[in-house]
């Protein structure tokens, strides 16, 4: 966990600029594809299977029990967009304080399971005002993160961790978990055949940014042949600890080209990072994590020893030593760049931050 942490201090000084980054046009996906594409309704009216009529017996007690429950949904039950080959989902975010702020938010997902590569791209209006947009994608082994029209990448042992950070922006987990959904009927959404299921706001779960909730509820369309959402609509109406009157809050989520081909590429211009040749790596070190102008890594060595190594081996390799007020900081200078090394000890584990800057 504290790793995952040191990690995500790395996005923040990244999206920040507090790292750099260089300055490019956003992506441009293949002419085929542009922005990841936002799934469209369908425009026939949904409408229930008719049963044809001819006589059934009459089901037992017992019989008619099984049937109901098997017309609910534990939303458990339904698969993880991971086990899909491809995808794209919408997200729809939308909010309105009676006395305070509102807004919209639209994130897009765009996710290939082999080779494993995923795009996120994020648009936002707060106070009929438009946001900067931010993009992040993953492919190759290393994630890139747009903020404005500024591009970083990353590289980390960690990956994992950090992307499954992200993780809930592909599921509503979140809110539905172990909760049982009431079966509504079928109905097509995006040409997908779906069951539509109900869940009241006792299935829901509760919901941060509101301390009241006074009404709630989800309704989610399931694919029968790929055991995945399709559809999820949430609602919300409530108060929250400041006095901005009464809030509400919908989410819409629309997962659309199930197993289609998508193409996801690194941002042109941008080099993966590495470790300068004239910066030395301890033996043994582990979880490397590569920014821009950041390495971070750990080693099973002693705070002291640590020191001593930098202190040597960066001046062997022409770096002049300076003075630090910190302790376990070191500082140098090298034909205009500075290089700041950081030394922490726990529990066995040192780790070692060095921040590079012209």
């Amino acid at each position: 966990m504290r790793k995952l942490i040191v990690i995500l201090a790395l996005f923040a000084l990244v999206l920040t600029g507090c790292t750099g980054g260089k300055k490019v046009s956003p992506t441009t996906a293949p002419p085929s594809q542009g922005k990841p594409t936002a799934p469209q309704p369908t425009s026939a009216k949904a409408t229930p299977t008719q049963v044809p009529a001819t006589a059934t017996p009459v089901p037992t007690k017992a019989a008619a029990t099984k049937e109901v429950e098997a017309e609910e949904l534990a939303f458990e039950q339904v698969d993880k967009l991971d086990k899909l080959q491809s995808y794209r989902l919408l997200h729809e975010w939308s909010w309105k304080w009676e006395k305070g702020d509102s807004g919209q938010m639209k994130m897009y997902v765009e996710f290939v399971r082999e080779p494993k590569a995923q795009r996120i791209l994020i648009e936002s209006i707060e106070n009929g005002q438009k946001q900067e947009t931010s993009e992040m994608i993953f492919t190759e082994g290393t994630l890139y993160i747009r903020s404005g029209d500024r591009w970083t990448a990353l590289q980390s042992e960690d990956m994992e961790e950090v992307l499954q950070s992200t993780g809930w922006w592909g599921t509503p987990d979140s809110f539905l978990a172990q909760s049982k959904g009431r079966y509504v009927g079928k109905e097509t959404i995006n040409g997908i055949p779906t069951k539509h299921y109900h869940f009241n706001r006792q299935a829901l779960l509760g919901f941060s940014l509101l301390k009241n909730i006074k009404e709630a509820r989800a309704d989610v369309w399931v694919s029968p042949k790929y055991n995945v959402f399709i559809k999820v609509a949430l609602h919300w109406e409530g108060f929250g600890e400041e006095d901005k009157g009464l809030g509400t809050f919908d989410l819409v989520s629309t997962l659309s080209d199930i197993n289609k081909k998508i193409e996801i590429t690194p941002p042109a211009g941008i080099e993966k990072p590495s470790v300068p040749e004239d910066i030395p790596i301890m033996e043994g070190a582990s979880k490397l994590n590569l920014a821009e102008n950041m390495i971070n890594y750990q080693v099973a060595k002693g705070q002291d020893e640590v020191i001593n190594y930098y202190k040597a081996q960066m001046q062997a390799k022409g770096w002049k030593m300076g003075q630090s007020v910190v302790p376990n900081m070191l500082q140098f200078s090298k034909e205009g760049r500075t290089a700041t090394i950081m030394i922490e000890e726990e529990n066995g584990q040192t780790t070692i931050t060095i921040i590079i800057q012209k």
